[in-house]
């Protein structure tokens, strides 16, 4: 971690750590939360008020009465899809750190973190897990990609175009280079900003095979998963070569038979086109 510590360190521009949407977390736990600590919390934040506001009032709801302040915004489209909301307003920001490397393509890592994200609930939901937890680790998992482009530009997209869209490869050569990877920088950003434990373990552990007994492997498990039914979406097949040993490990540690990763892109293939309509990002 003392290697991850020291790249974060170099990025200028770093996000801040989202603290309303850790906050808004920890009341997914709370059965007996009210609207009402929900609204408070997110109205300390006037900028994200005004921002899920006008989600909400946008094209994707088309609502013929204009929703006026955040009680109606909650109680309206629900506390799940306001948080999602306001963690893709952590992620979207976090994008912004890329963009100082202009060769990096921020467009293609945000539309691929947004599919993770969706296939990373859909899975978690067929295994009653917290959707909202796996949403946010698969949203996130990726961010030590940036972090990486932005200290690091010439030699990273050379690794990139050399993995060609390959994480596990991208991971090892990040490794033999920098002697860190995009998943110990990830993880060690999200542990920094507060972030529950299980969070930032799955994206430190996203592209491992083995992972120490000591550490609660679900949620990894399931961002791994995740990265699978995304990369099927965004290629439209399967890998050739069939799946990788690191998501055969995660089907294994969940006991789920790899043939139902079919099943798990048709659902986040409808989740998906809610997700980007929230987001407002072509389908």
């Amino acid at each position: 971690m003392d290697k991850a510590d020291s790249y974060i360190a170099r990025v200028k521009n770093l996000p801040p750590a989202p603290t309303v949407a850790t906050q808004l977390l920890d009341m997914f736990k709370d059965p007996d939360r009210e609207v009402d600590q929900i609204v408070e919390l997110i109205s300390h934040d006037p900028s994200l008020t005004t921002e899920v506001l006008k989600t909400c009032n946008g094209a994707y709801y088309g609502a013929t009465e204009p929703v006026a302040d955040m009680f109606e915004a909650v109680t309206r489209i629900g506390f799940y899809e306001v948080y999602t909301m306001v963690v893709g307003l952590v992620g979207a920001a976090a994008m912004n750190v890329g963009r100082s490397c202009s060769a990096f393509d921020t467009s293609a890592l945000w539309k691929h973190s947004v599919t993770s994200a969706v296939a990373a609930e859909t899975v978690a939901q067929q295994l009653g897990l917290t959707p909202a937890t796996a949403f946010t680790g698969g949203l996130l998992h990726d961010l030590g990609k940036l972090l990486l482009a932005t200290i690091e530009p010439a030699r990273y997209l050379e690794l990139t175009r050399k993995a060609n869209g390959d994480g596990h490869a991208l991971a090892e050569a990040e490794e033999a280079v920098f002697g860190v990877t995009h998943a110990s920088i990830g993880g060690r950003l999200l542990e920094r900003w507060g972030l529950p434990a299980e969070l930032s373990q799955s994206v430190l552990y996203h592209h491992s095979v083995e992972i120490p007994a000591e550490v609660d492997a679900s949620l990894a498990s399931v961002i791994q998963i995740a990265n699978a039914v995304a990369r099927t979406m965004e290629t439209a097949s399967v890998p050739e070569t069939g799946l990788d040993s690191v998501t055969h490990a995660a089907l294994n540690r969940l006991a789920l038979d790899p043939g139902r990763l079919p099943e798990f892109v048709q659902h986040a293939q409808s989740g998906l086109h809610r997700v980007r309509g929230l987001y407002n990002m072509a389908v």
